[in-house]
Formats: C-alpha cells, structure tokens, sequence
C-alpha cells in the first residue's frame, strides 16, 4: 500500500536536527513536529505534521525513536537525532561509521 511504502522511506530517512544550546546543554526552545516534517519533505518524504506523534516537542539532545502514525495499521518508526549546532556532521560521519562496522 502507499501507506506502506511511504513508512519504509520514513524509517530510512536521516533526520538531523542542529539546535543551539545553552547552559548544561539545554535547548533554547524545543524541536517541534513542523521542524522534523520540513526535514523530511527536503529530502523528498512528504508526511503531515500531525502524524509525527510528538507531544510535547523534543527538549534536549539526544536520538529519539518518534512514531509517524500514516495509517490506522500503518505506523511508521522515525528515528531523529538532536544536536548542537555545528555537530550535524559529526553525527552523521558517526552513523555512517556505525553502519559500516555493523555491515563486516
């Protein structure tokens, strides 16, 4: 199904997300749904923000594991990583290495 097919793209996108950061790394405002579905749309997965199951928007740094609802019996597990501004690089040169360790 459409639904189906739009999930597996979703579980595969890199969502990285630079936030400037304060005292004891604390976020200046919070990571929001809009944010992460902008995110998503650039790289070509286009998803309404209302299914991006985010309460409260995400506060802190870190990987999050976020639920993309698209369907009734279709949801979809979006993992996002938060980090300061200046570090997306670092974070995705880590995944890469990760995933390149994982593959041997």
């Amino acid at each position: 199904s459409e639904a189906a097919g739009l999930a597996g793209k979703i579980e595969t996108a890199k969502v990285v997300i630079e936030v400037r950061v304060g005292d004891g790394d604390k976020l200046y405002g919070s990571v929001t749904s809009s944010q992460i579905a902008a995110i998503l749309e650039e790289q070509g997965v286009v998803v309404d923000r209302r299914k991006i199951q985010l309460e409260d928007g995400i506060r802190s740094l870190g990987e999050y594991v976020i639920e993309v609802k698209l369907h009734p019996e279709v949801v979809a597990k979006l993992t996002v990583k938060v980090v300061k501004h200046g570090q997306a690089e670092v974070a995705s040169t880590d995944a890469v290495a990760s995933e390149e360790a994982a593959a041997e």
